[in-house]
């Protein structure tokens, strides 16, 4: 498997992979806003042409967030997410990451926790689909701590 940038080319397969598995999908054009913000970034995993999992990061000052991060249903539980999170964490260098999750998503919860996450907060009726809370996790990056 490849970690790699994301490019246009990918972002047909990207908006396809929202649509099937996000309640709100982002859209084709906010996925070009971030692309073209420098301090955003989007990685792929690829087994040769096929993208199987992508996850994205938005450097805010002294802290990364993760904006998204979404792996093919029938690849789950394969380590594909966990390589994007260690992709993640190589460009988070000497940053916090953040993320917010659904806490009624206990697969997502248990593989942030698994990676280093800690829970910091709950941004109350945040995901506009159902008014489900969001959980803010959150976990320290030094550079030694990049080769998880």
């Amino acid at each position: 498997m490849l970690i790699r940038p994301l490019t246009l080319s990918d972002l047909p397969w990207v908006l396809d992979l929202e649509q099937r598995i996000f309640p709100r999908p982002w859209s084709r054009g906010t996925f070009l806003i971030a692309l073209a913000n420098p301090q955003q970034i989007f990685f792929v995993a690829t087994v040769g042409e096929q993208c199987l999992g992508y996850i994205g990061l938005w450097r805010m000052y002294d802290c990364v967030h993760i904006t998204n991060i979404a792996v093919e249903p029938d690849v789950r539980r394969q380590g594909i997410a966990w390589q994007l999170l260690g992709e993640a964490q190589k460009w988070a260098c000497g940053a916090a990451m953040t993320l917010e999750v659904r806490p009624s998503n206990t697969a997502a919860k248990a593989l942030y926790k698994k990676f280093g996450f800690q829970a910091a907060g709950i941004r109350p009726g945040y995901y506009e689909d159902n008014g489900e809370d969001a959980l803010i996790m959150w976990k320290e990056i030094t550079c030694e701590n990049t080769g998880d």
